[in-house]
């Protein structure tokens, strides 16, 4: 119960060797992203109130924040994107890489250039069974590190690569993921909240067990299996499967039908047929 640790709790990284050794003092990339999202996002809802002037606003913000990430958490020596050291006014050195710096393709932040060089680190977080939080190297026991596997670091990293076309590296991720989490239900009737990516007869590392439910992880199961193997997005008027090896071969010919929701709800739910 320190402040170190208290901001690494609030980042939701609790705990992990990402920030080094005080969080109070680090900027972190992720966070800015999905704030840069958030601001787009109230950007379009005061469109959608008519409050013009407002949305100019917030997508002046949002604007600015993007500039930022780019100017200040890009390195293009690494040709990654990391967090940032408010002590040296640099990017945080002796730390490892995390899957953090893939959550600027989800936002939308990076350039199609950046996004090519980001995908060049995959290899250092891709296992038999999903990404590992933090590339190996950095064991300290704690629950966002190597070799635990997290379902949101699954879903940002998946949907940032579609976004930016890169859709067979997100299919085989997501396979992985989505088998990795089918045998562990199978095998114990739960679904837990982490996982073991590298050696899933192990339990992962933390001060804690891997809790049952678990809402994240139903979640991101079923978004990745609707909307990056299937390819079925609520704004879309048609859907195509990814052709992946891993499909049974007598799903060929069939079609799955998936609802998904959009707005205004509960009218917008949009329900289509998914060839397969």
């Amino acid at each position: 119960d320190t402040p170190h640790y208290r901001a690494i709790g609030e980042s939701g990284w609790d705990n992990t060797p990402r920030f080094g050794d005080d969080a109070t003092q680090v900027i972190p990339e992720d966070l800015n992203c999905q704030l840069y999202r958030y601001e787009l996002d109230v950007a379009d809802f005061s469109d959608l109130l008519t409050e013009k002037g407002m949305a100019r606003v917030w997508r002046a913000r949002a604007d600015k924040r993007r500039d930022l990430i780019n100017r200040s958490l890009w390195d293009e020596s690494s040709g990654f994107y990391w967090d940032y050291d408010l002590r040296t006014g640099e990017r945080l050195r002796d730390t490892p890489r995390s899957l953090a710096s893939f959550v600027p393709l989800w936002a939308g932040v990076a350039d199609q250039d950046q996004a090519s060089r980001i995908v060049e680190h995959l290899p250092a977080f891709e296992y038999n069974h999903g990404l590992v939080a933090c590339e190996q190297g950095w064991d300290d026991g704690t629950e966002h590190n190597y070799p635990t596997g997290w379902p949101y670091s699954h879903w940002y990293v998946c949907a940032g690569l579609r976004a930016y076309g890169f859709h067979h590296d997100a299919s085989r991720i997501a396979m992985k993921w989505l088998r990795l989490v089918s045998n562990a239900f199978v095998q114990t009737g739960a679904i837990r909240e982490r996982h073991n990516v590298v050696d899933p007869g192990v339990p992962p590392p933390g001060r804690y067990p891997p809790q049952r439910g678990f809402a994240w992880t139903n979640g991101v199961y079923a978004a990745l299996l609707a909307r990056t193997i299937f390819g079925a997005e609520a704004a879309s008027k048609s859907a195509q499967a990814d052709s992946h090896p891993d499909f049974p071969p007598e799903w060929a010919g069939e079609e799955v039908q998936i609802c998904l929701p959009s707005y205004p709800w509960p009218e917008g739910v949009n329900s289509k047929q998914v060839a397969v």
